[in-house]
């Protein structure tokens, strides 16, 4: 969220913000998240971005950027009771409310228990009002003569709010909050969150002709801007791609949380003291925090169990079948990790084949290495590509690649592991390969890893093992090879059955150096598609 408000600078810049006859003194950029809301300022004739870092209810030494998404009423009289840091989650008096920005879009279909659109506008304008009211006597204290000077108001608004309609009600919004009504004051909504965060980016230094993208991850919305800067002079950037926004956000990865540790209370609701919806979200806004902020790093690697006090609880309580030590709701780090839906839609950045045998074509396969094989007495193409996923194809975590494959293996080999190798290419996809030749090295094409396994006996057929079949005998195997797409690739074996034969850690995987200077002549692999049954194999 503080790279939007960082930027607001540069699109001063740009003439945006000033305009006509009316000079500004003071910008002052409002970036309303569903978490937090930062509020930067700067003024004339530098125009140096500063952040207001003291807020109402925190004490004066502390510093924060941002001050919490929040607005209080008393639970009584319906009257405003606070906002920010001063709202108070335990007192039964007052009634909090939080994570509310996306229901100002009558477009958005939210939680069972959200609230309606007129009531988020309500409580949104109340809350600007709060930030206005904070934001100028912050400054009047800190700046003599400030009251004389002209200042402009520039709000953001979330990329996936499209519509011009709801633009217009949100501006309405802002000036009932009392936005824009002296006559030394006005206000703009001019950019979007990606937008922002885009220009803000150019803070890095980048030159004319680099392209970049931005992702701007908050609580309720995750924008992706991709941009190629056209001048820096007088900033100015070309979009390569519509601007892509998603209600998709912390805030989500909370309310999930949530839902575990109050099914959890359930089991034991005659032991916790008051409502249990309450105390699961006081614990998860308590003790879930800093495990989740710690994605990824090497903190978070250490967390195996994630331990959350049970407010109320006698002290030492145990409910073994609960999951409850010593009055503490005990939870492993990946039952949090199976709780929460992962984002899988992604494109594949490359192309990903398997190389295998295929049956000869005289058309086809001018140039290719050529074997006959002993025992069929048939030609096959070798180091051929069966393309698995290609560059740019949607890859789904959940749903992996399979391919249906056979091969012959000779008697007394049936305990010789097979092997095979993976392939990639850089290539689009109309561009692909359809082979990868050792005599014909590519810069596009490279083998990426060498997979290895013993088939499982028991699998396997006889084949020509009747007195009156003239070929040899072999043993042949059918099975199809599973690849699990994610961040990388796991390998699985399943017979024709569907029944799992060598999992990923009974495959030997070896792995090619990056990058591969020269690719060494090896024997082919002697697998082929099972999509190329012509009868003969039967024989």
């Amino acid at each position: 969220m503080s790279q939007a408000i960082g930027s607001f600078r540069e699109h001063h810049q740009l003439g945006s913000i000033i305009s006509g006859h009316w000079p500004v003194d003071w910008i002052i950029a409002i970036d309303f998240g569903m978490t937090c809301t930062a509020v930067a300022y700067s003024c004339a004739p530098d125009f140096e971005v500063r952040y207001i870092q003291k807020w109402p209810g925190k004490p004066q030494h502390e510093i924060h950027n941002k001050v919490d998404t929040g607005i209080s009423y008393d639970v009584r009289t319906g009257q405003l009771k606070a906002w920010g840091f001063l709202c108070n989650h335990d007192d039964v008096e007052e009634e909090v409310n939080q994570y509310w920005k996306l229901n100002l879009d009558p477009a958005y279909s939210g939680l069972p228990d959200d609230p309606t659109q007129d009531v988020a506008a309500k409580w949104y304008r109340d809350y600007l009002f709060c930030i206005r009211e904070h934001t100028l006597a912050f400054l009047r204290d800190s700046f003599p003569h400030f009251d004389r000077k002209n200042v402009e108001f520039v709000i953001s608004v979330p990329t996936i709010w499209r519509d011009p309609g709801l633009i217009a009600q949100i501006e309405k919004h802002i000036r009932a909050a009392g936005y824009g009504q002296s006559v030394n004051e006005r206000v703009t909504v001019s950019l979007t969150e990606a937008e922002a965060a885009a220009v803000y980016a150019l803070k890095s230094g980048m030159t004319v002709g680099e392209c970049f993208v931005v992702c701007d991850a908050g609580g309720g919305t995750t924008d992706v801007n991709v941009l190629r800067v056209v001048s820096t002079g007088t900033l100015a950037l070309e979009a390569l791609s519509y601007v892509e926004g998603r209600a998709v956000g912390s805030v989500l990865i909370d309310y999930k949380a949530q839902q575990l540790v109050s099914q959890r209370l359930q089991l034991i609701r005659e032991h916790v003291p008051g409502d249990i919806d309450a105390i699961a979200e006081r614990m998860v806004r308590d003790g879930f925090h800093k495990f989740k902020c710690s994605f990824g790093s090497v903190a978070y690697n250490a967390y195996t169990k994630l331990k959350l006090q049970v407010p109320g609880l006698n002290l030492g309580s145990d409910f073994p079948g609960v999951g409850i030590e010593d009055s503490r709701l005990v939870i492993s780090s990946q039952l949090v990790k199976l709780g929460l839906d992962v984002y899988a839609q992604k494109c594949c950045p490359i192309s990903v084949g398997i190389l295998s045998r295929e049956k000869y074509d005289q058309t086809k396969h001018q140039r290719e290495t050529v074997t006959l094989d002993p025992l069929d007495n048939q030609r096959w193409a070798e180091r051929q590509i069966r393309w698995i996923i290609s560059k740019g194809d949607v890859v789904q975590t959940k749903t992996p690649k399979s391919h249906s494959y056979r091969r012959k293996i000779p008697l007394g080999q049936e305990r010789t592991p097979w092997r095979t190798r993976i392939v990639m290419s850089t290539l689009p996809k109309d561009r692909l390969p359809e082979s990868l030749p050792t005599d014909r090295p590519s810069d596009s094409e490279r083998e990426l890893c060498e997979i290895e396994a013993v088939l499982d006996q028991s699998t396997l057929r006889r084949k020509n093992h009747r007195w009156y079949h003239l070929r040899k005998e072999y043993k042949l195997a059918e099975f199809s090879v599973i690849l699990h797409i994610s961040t990388g690739l796991r390998f699985e074996i399943v017979d024709k059955n569907g029944a799992r034969v060598k999992t990923h850690e009974e495959i030997s995987v070896a792995w090619e150096p990056v990058p591969v200077e020269s690719a060494q002549p090896e024997v082919a692999p002697t697998m082929y598609p099972a999509a190329q049954q012509t009868g003969w194999h039967w024989r």
